[in-house]
């Protein structure tokens, strides 16, 4: 048996009456949700019941179960269960999720059907070692649009009151709400993160570009405002935070977090004493502003610029194509987001 979803936000009832359809009862109601969670409990015994008879299953297994669900009115063979698997990690900061985990190695090639890793088990599990590796995973899977959908249902059956999802994944799509909880990483299958390398590559996949090429007159400032904002982090996060337009709860919470970006970057820093000696180059984001499908990527006047700092002897091949990885990854390459104030300078952008 399931417990009820997670709802957050209910009220402006008689604005959402007055928009609805006169084919909804006069005395219907009708209420905001944003279904982000859901409590399921696993059998008693069989595969599944447990962590130690987790069912293994490909992800795509998953996502191909609950499309048969709905279209055929199936019961899931997964739902509910302990399950184990393999794919790979992508990095997410949405709602209270970890993560998605993928059968797709590169992120910009995730279906948006890819499972979210909700938590961990083990509060020592640390996101910034497992980004875009392939892991295998043990968790207990359950279908959260599925339950939302149910709720919905029983809702207008019986209190007469019309859910409207205005949030959380499944208001983008149904299957969008593939969850896996209470996970575990049982082993990690690379090296290191697989990303898309090389400038070869730079001009057909990537959205950064070299800022040299585009405002060359602010390079030497953006490698100082970098530096002081590295040299920052290395004395402490709040100090570095506060730099930032964040309100002091905002940086209280993220100094709580030792498993946020900024708690990655600060590691990698105590990882890397010797950081600021390395070659760096500013890369600046590009994006599709134009109308006309015949102009490509441009960067605009306030677009967000990465400054980067080479951790290896050589970073020809390992400088990010993409603000994704900028944003990411802090393994060959270390960078921090910036942005100009309206004064002119150079803030750290987290």
């Amino acid at each position: 048996m399931t417990r009820p979803v997670l709802i957050i936000g209910a009220g402006i009832a008689g604005l959402w009456a007055a928009l609805t359809s006169p084919l909804v009862a006069q005395e219907s109601q009708a209420s905001i949700v944003m279904p982000n969670s859901a409590q399921c409990e696993p059998p008693a015994e069989g595969p599944g019941a447990t962590p130690e008879t987790a069912i293994s299953v490909y992800i795509d297994q998953l996502v191909g179960d609950a499309e048969d669900v709905r279209e055929f009115d199936l019961d899931s063979e997964y739902d509910c269960r302990w399950i184990r698997t393999v794919g790979y990690f992508a990095w997410v900061d949405y709602w209270h999720y970890r993560g998605r985990i993928s059968s797709a190695a590169l992120p910009e090639l995730s279906a948006a059907t890819a499972p979210w890793i909700e938590n961990f088990s083990e509060t020592e599990t640390r996101r910034h070692e497992l980004q875009q590796h392939q892991i295998e995973i043990v968790g207990l899977y359950y279908d959260l649009c599925r339950r939302a959908d149910e709720h919905a249902r029983r809702a207008e059956a019986e209190d007469g009151v019309i859910l409207i999802n205005m949030g959380g994944p499944c208001h983008y799509g149904s299957l969008n709400g593939l969850m896996i909880r209470d996970v575990r990483v049982l082993s990690t299958l690379t090296d290191g993160p697989v990303r898309l390398r090389g400038e070869i590559n730079r001009e057909q996949f990537g959205n950064l570009v070299d800022v040299t090429g585009v405002r060359p007159d602010i390079v030497q400032t953006l490698e100082s405002a970098s530096r002081d904002s590295l040299r920052l982090l290395s004395t402490g996060e709040a100090e570095y935070l506060a730099t930032t337009n964040w309100s002091p709860e905002a940086i209280a919470e993220a100094v709580a977090d030792e498993d946020d970006w900024t708690s990655a970057l600060a590691r990698t820093l105590l990882r890397h004493p010797d950081w600021g000696i390395g070659k760096f180059q500013a890369f600046i984001k590009t994006d599709f502003y134009s109308d006309d499908p015949a102009v490509g990527r441009e960067p605009a006047e306030h677009s967000d610029i990465f400054g980067c700092f080479c951790l290896t002897a050589d970073c020809s091949d390992s400088w990010p194509l993409s603000s994704w990885d900028a944003q990411h990854l802090a393994d060959e390459v270390l960078c921090v987001r910036l942005h100009e104030d309206q004064t002119g300078a150079w803030q750290v952008r987290p």
